[in-house]
Protein backbone atom coordinates (compact mmCIF):
# COMPACT_ATOMS: atom_id res chain seq x y z
CA UNK A 1 0.00 0.00 0.00
CA UNK A 2 2.85 2.14 0.72
CA UNK A 3 1.21 4.42 3.57
CA UNK A 4 4.10 4.25 6.18
CA UNK A 5 6.83 5.14 3.98
CA UNK A 6 5.08 7.63 1.33
CA UNK A 7 3.03 9.95 3.30
CA UNK A 8 3.92 13.54 1.94
CA UNK A 9 2.88 12.22 -1.86
CA UNK A 10 1.05 9.38 -1.15
CA UNK A 11 -3.08 8.75 -1.95
CA UNK A 12 -3.82 7.98 1.57
CA UNK A 13 -2.37 11.28 2.79
CA UNK A 14 -5.35 12.07 4.85
CA UNK A 15 -5.92 8.39 6.61
CA UNK A 16 -2.08 8.41 7.47
CA UNK A 17 -3.11 11.94 9.62
CA UNK A 18 -5.60 9.75 11.26
CA UNK A 19 -3.54 6.60 12.31
CA UNK A 20 -0.46 8.51 13.32
CA UNK A 21 -1.43 9.73 16.51
CA UNK A 22 -2.94 6.57 17.31
CA UNK A 23 0.68 5.23 18.13
CA UNK A 24 1.15 7.14 21.23
CA UNK A 25 -1.87 4.63 22.52
CA UNK A 26 -2.48 1.45 20.67
CA UNK A 27 -1.07 -1.51 22.40
CA UNK A 28 -1.00 -3.96 19.67
CA UNK A 29 -1.07 -4.93 16.03
CA UNK A 30 -4.37 -6.04 16.67
CA UNK A 31 -5.85 -3.21 18.07
CA UNK A 32 -3.80 -0.97 15.02
CA UNK A 33 -5.44 -2.95 12.44
CA UNK A 34 -9.12 -2.99 14.24
CA UNK A 35 -8.40 1.34 14.23
CA UNK A 36 -7.25 1.11 10.79
CA UNK A 37 -10.07 -0.76 9.32
CA UNK A 38 -12.18 1.75 11.22
CA UNK A 39 -10.57 4.77 10.02
CA UNK A 40 -11.23 2.76 6.18
CA UNK A 41 -14.50 2.31 6.50
CA UNK A 42 -15.32 5.95 7.71
CA UNK A 43 -13.26 7.39 4.59
CA UNK A 44 -14.80 4.90 1.75
CA UNK A 45 -17.36 1.88 3.18
CA UNK A 46 -17.39 -1.40 4.48
CA UNK A 47 -17.36 -3.42 0.78
CA UNK A 48 -13.96 -0.74 -0.14
CA UNK A 49 -12.32 -1.26 3.28
CA UNK A 50 -12.60 -5.03 3.29
CA UNK A 51 -12.14 -7.69 6.26
CA UNK A 52 -10.16 -6.62 9.37
CA UNK A 53 -7.65 -8.73 8.26
CA UNK A 54 -6.57 -7.37 5.33
CA UNK A 55 -5.24 -4.70 7.93
CA UNK A 56 -3.16 -6.73 10.28
CA UNK A 57 -0.24 -6.89 7.89
CA UNK A 58 0.05 -2.75 7.75
CA UNK A 59 -0.30 -2.60 11.11
CA UNK A 60 2.44 -4.98 12.04
CA UNK A 61 4.50 -2.58 9.47
CA UNK A 62 3.46 0.33 10.94
CA UNK A 63 4.67 -0.70 14.40
CA UNK A 64 7.69 -2.06 13.16
CA UNK A 65 9.00 0.81 11.22
CA UNK A 66 7.57 3.14 14.46
CA UNK A 67 9.58 0.70 16.97
CA UNK A 68 12.68 0.65 14.77
CA UNK A 69 12.79 4.73 15.10
CA UNK A 70 11.11 5.28 18.39
CA UNK A 71 10.93 1.59 20.38
CA UNK A 72 7.45 2.74 21.41
CA UNK A 73 5.44 0.04 20.61
CA UNK A 74 5.88 -3.70 21.05
CA UNK A 75 4.53 -5.24 17.49
CA UNK A 76 2.64 -8.92 18.76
Amino acid sequence: MGIVFDTNQGEYRFEVGRIIPLLRTTRSADELAENIHTIFVRMFDEDIAGRVETYKPFACEIIAERTKQRGAIDPM
